[in-house]
């Protein structure tokens, strides 16, 4: 009998799903720690204004301000997420998600804090609204 467990036997016992879980559960906790070390964001919560500034891919000297209310925030470790929503004159209303550990936003800056009394974490509720009700 061999020292190790043959993978015929790990996926009768379904071990080999729940170790590659594991295995992957570590690495985005690892690359999560190296991204809050390489990047430091202010705090920010559902109903904060915010201003990101994105480099564009194509070019990376210009960048473009986004400014927005933030309706969402998805915690999710590396994957984190948030989204904002802006209304632009004759548009109507324009939902952005950003994730918040991409290579692209230069600067997150929050401009007002609670600009309305947030009693919920998402504020979906914002996108049927007129836009005097919350503009930015």
């Amino acid at each position: 009998m061999p020292p190790w467990t043959p993978t015929r036997e790990l996926r009768k016992r379904n071990f080999l799903p729940r170790r590659m879980g594991y295995m992957i559960k570590t690495l985005e906790q690892e690359a999560y720690e190296k991204a809050l070390q390489d990047k430091s964001y202010p705090e920010f919560k559902p109903g904060d204004v915010v201003e990101v500034k994105l480099a564009l891919p194509e070019n990376q000297r210009r960048t473009i301000p986004v400014r927005g209310i933030v309706i969402a925030i998805r915690n999710r470790g590396i994957r984190t997420s948030f989204t904002i929503l802006n209304n632009i004159p004759g548009g109507g209303n324009i939902e952005r998600t950003f994730p918040l550990f991409c290579p692209t936003i230069q600067e997150l800056r929050v401009v007002q804090k609670q600009r309305i009394k947030a009693r919920r974490a998402k504020l979906y509720y914002l996108c049927d609204r007129k836009p005097s009700e919350f503009k930015v």
